[in-house]
């Protein structure tokens, strides 16, 4: 079983723009990007961009047809609405769906009891029901932090800020991936269908602690002073509660920031993976000198 048509919905983003990269690099894809008419991204010349109605099952249907694969980057806000699409897949005859899932393993128990994370445990069982016996099949790609964007945002450290949230102590090991490499992944899944078919892939180009990627900025920087700032995940979770219980959406970042931390670093959700789809996607991690280069690169950005 090959694909050789593939639409991505979401490309826009930081993901969608990696996975864009990696599939126009890996020349063997026919690529269609999916866009809605509000939106402002720009696309490279050689790659061929519809603008359709994401909230139209018909519409979506019809630009699906021919097209042996979706993949979904679309934003944290816009999770419910992959529901549309699945249903949209399955009617044009996609024979592989890739949701906007990326990040956490959303098969962990405690992860499912987040109401942050409601509407993507919502379309991991969609996907689950619904899948059996169409023709189509899915694939979860969970990566952990990324890392290179989460020391530019504040999930590692803020960068350009020389300023660190530590959270639990920043002790726990946690597996953690570059945005290039999340794009390789979606590749390395495309090209092996059967392998991957019907559940979740886990990768990863390192593991790592948050005050070990601290401690390497620190060095690399060493007439600059950070702000280094603890803070505890319970007691961001708590707020959160607080915002939810007082009428705030789950899916705004004020109330899901605290579930996503305890995610990561409280070391009761599965954020250090216990086996990895690198071989078999083609992901080779982190080579040496790659983290030192990267952090550079990173620090070095205005």
């Amino acid at each position: 079983m090959e694909y050789k048509n593939v639409a991505l919905a979401g490309a826009g983003g930081s993901i969608g723009k990696s996975i864009l990269s990696a599939l126009i690099a890996s020349n063997e894809f026919i690529v269609t990007v999916l866009k809605r008419p509000t939106s402002k991204a720009t696309f490279p010349a050689n790659v061929k961009v519809i603008e359709v109605n994401f909230n139209s099952v018909e519409a979506l249907t019809q630009v699906l047809k021919g097209q042996d694969a979706l993949i979904s980057a679309v934003s944290f806000e816009s999770i419910s609405s992959q529901t549309l699409l699945i249903d949209a897949a399955i009617s044009a005859g996609v024979r592989r769906f890739i949701p906007s899932n990326y990040g956490s393993d959303f098969e962990n128990k405690t992860l499912r009891t987040f109401p942050a994370f409601r509407d993507r445990i919502k379309i991991d069982d969609e996907l689950r029901r619904k899948v059996p016996g169409t023709g189509m099949s899915f694939t979860t790609v969970v990566n952990g932090v990324v890392i290179d964007y989460g020391m530019r945002k504040g999930a590692v450290f803020i960068a350009s800020k020389r300023e660190a949230r530590v959270f639990d102590g920043g002790s726990v090991k946690v597996s953690m991936t570059r945005l290039s490499t999340i794009g390789k992944a979606v590749v390395g899944v495309l090209k092996h269908p059967k392998e991957t078919a019907n559940r979740a892939v886990y990768i990863q180009d390192l593991a790592t602690t948050q005050n070990s990627l601290l401690d390497l900025a620190q060095k690399l920087t060493p007439d600059d002073k950070w702000t280094i700032i603890p803070a505890e995940s319970a007691k961001l979770v708590a707020a959160c509660e607080d915002l939810i219980a007082n009428g705030a959406d789950p899916n705004s970042f004020e109330a899901r920031r605290g579930y996503i931390v305890r995610a990561v670093y409280s070391g009761e959700c599965g954020a250090l993976f216990e086996h990895l789809d690198n071989e078999q996607l083609g992901l080779k991690g982190m080579q040496d000198g790659e983290l030192e280069a990267m952090i550079k690169e990173i620090l070095a950005e205005k």
